[in-house]
């Protein structure tokens, strides 16, 4: 069997700003262009376009990151992407656009494109994003905002500028890397005026994780233990990756708040102790263990023990330690934006996970290791 080659990659681009007032004008004139230049190598071109994807960024290298993963999804998500850097703290007000078309060859004369505007704005120029965001949507086809800022978007700011959008991307373990941003998330879905439909990428690379966990309790004996589980312990490398773990497992067993809002009380009453033990410099999460209150415990635990794998054992009472392996896949920036974007519904066990992991950021004990 050959080796898979990846469809070969076209560029077109003005390499100069062009006006920002007049992006519709200058798409037409590069459009123009690129088919004149495909024309010399005797290729067609064809515009496609499935969706809207503005990707909000707060410095030059997320907003390059962005325009890279965007490159190599169109072939499955073709999209009119526009890409924002802005610098809220700058004091002149700035405005510039740039222009291009991302393609790839399909077949033997065929070029499949898609276009990208590039807007660096600054200082009170970003006041004008909603006036000049919303005229270049494509009408009719679903809109994402994908947010790369520093700080989950707060209501004020959901307002402004994503009020065109379908579903807000947002990713957990981009930023501060704190609780608060979690907070910030579940006041934004918690308010039934805006209320977005709301996808995180750290949410969906937590999905092998939450597979393996759900896992350990397919047996009929591992299920009863379920409930009676009074200790959970995780390794992470990302807090709030750790505390959506957290809230996805609370929601699912209905774990609750104690009335002092002190301590996390399971579905049988009985308390939950929750152990989140920061490693430095590793992936979002290392491992996960859950102990049932019997004496000598059953214990469960999933770890990473290499890039592609997931060890998965159980040791209890009477029961010899099992363990078993399950594959483990770490997904690229671009394959974890594809599947937030086939979720244009939304996701209702992140947004559960997201309100529980806020109610409960206060009562886990954080620590980090030696």
């Amino acid at each position: 069997m050959s080796p898979y080659t990846p469809p070969r990659q076209v560029v077109y681009e003005r390499r100069d700003p062009v006006d920002p007032r007049t992006l519709e004008r200058e798409l037409r004139h590069l459009w123009q262009e690129a088919e004149d230049e495909s024309a010399k190598e005797g290729l067609r071109i064809t515009k496609a376009c499935l969706l809207n994807l503005t990707v909000y960024c707060m410095d030059e290298q997320a907003a390059q990151e962005a325009s890279e993963a965007i490159g190599r999804l169109t072939r499955q998500h073709p999209c009119r992407a526009i890409v924002i850097q802005a610098d809220p703290e700058a004091t002149a007000p700035l405005l510039r656009a740039w222009v291009s078309a991302r393609c790839y060859v399909a077949g033997a004369d065929r070029q499949i494109c898609c276009e990208q505007i590039l807007v660096r704005v600054g200082g009170p120029a970003i006041e004008a994003l909603p006036g000049l965001l919303q005229p270049l949507a494509v009408s009719d086809l679903p809109a994402f905002l994908w947010w790369r800022g520093t700080h989950a978007p707060d209501g004020r700011m959901w307002q402004r500028l994503g009020l065109g959008f379908d579903c807000l991307i947002v990713d957990a373990c981009q930023g501060t890397h704190s609780e608060d941003e979690l907070r910030a998330l579940a006041r934004l879905v918690g308010d039934d005026a805006l209320r977005p439909r709301l996808l995180d990428l750290g949410w969906i690379r937590l999905a092998p994780w939450r597979e393996a966990i759900a896992e350990l309790f397919d047996a009929p004996w591992a299920l009863k233990s379920l409930a009676q589980v009074r200790r959970v312990r995780i390794e992470f490398g990302c807090r709030p990756a750790a505390l959506l773990l957290v809230g996805w497992l609370s929601s699912r067993l209905g774990w609750r708040l104690s009335d002092d809002e002190k301590s996390l009380v399971g579905g049988q009453g009985q308390a939950v102790e929750l152990e989140l033990v920061e490693c430095r410099g590793e992936p979002d999460i290392k491992a996960c263990a859950l102990e049932t209150g019997a004496d000598p415990p059953t214990r469960f635990a999933v770890r990473r023990e290499m890039s592609a794998a997931i060890a998965l054992t159980t040791a209890g009472p009477n029961r010899p330690e099992e363990r078993r392996q399950m594959s483990f896949k770490s997904f690229q920036l671009h394959e974890t934006l594809c599947r937030a974007l086939e979720l244009l519904t939304g996701d209702p066990l992140l947004e559960e996970a997201v309100r529980s992991a806020a109610r409960l950021a206060g009562v886990a004990r954080i620590e980090t290791a030696e």
